[in-house]
């Protein structure tokens, strides 16, 4: 009687055994699915800012070609001379601020000091940022 007993207790658990191993294969699966999608998602999100950022390159190469329409109008001369004008009036101004000082006995003090620096920080800062940065310096980059 005790095997009997023992017999239709095995039956009746083993007979949930298929049932146990297809929630524990349904767990695996939705578990594996979870992982790939959240795989999918990373790539579609790399892929959605790899767009992104090809569109905003579009952009600004087309605002460069723009900007460089304006300043390029087929005279190599005048062409040339477009380009220097920021430099050209700096170093006028610079050279008449050099004349008075001369002309006022060349009285160097600290505000000079400052103000040739500050000139020449910026010129070379803005080289620097732009060369960097990959400006074209005629604008955002």
């Amino acid at each position: 009687m005790l095997t009997t007993l023992f017999a239709s207790l095995l039956g009746f658990i083993s007979s949930a055994v298929p049932h146990l191993l297809k929630i524990w294969q349904d767990k695996q699966d939705k578990t594996h699915e979870i992982k790939i999608l959240e795989l999918q998602l990373r790539a579609d999100a790399g892929k959605s800012k790899s767009r992104l950022d090809a569109i905003i390159a579009n952009c600004d190469l087309a605002a460069t070609k723009i900007l460089h329409k304006t300043y390029n109008i087929g005279n190599k001369f005048i062409d040339g001379y477009n380009a220097t004008v920021r430099p050209t009036v700096a170093y006028t101004l610079l050279t008449l601020y050099a004349i008075a000082k001369v002309l006022s006995d060349f009285l160097w003090l600290e505000d000079d000091h400052t103000l040739l620096v500050g000139v020449i920080s910026y010129y070379f800062g803005y080289r620097c940022f732009n060369k960097t940065n990959g400006s074209n310096g005629h604008g955002k980059n």
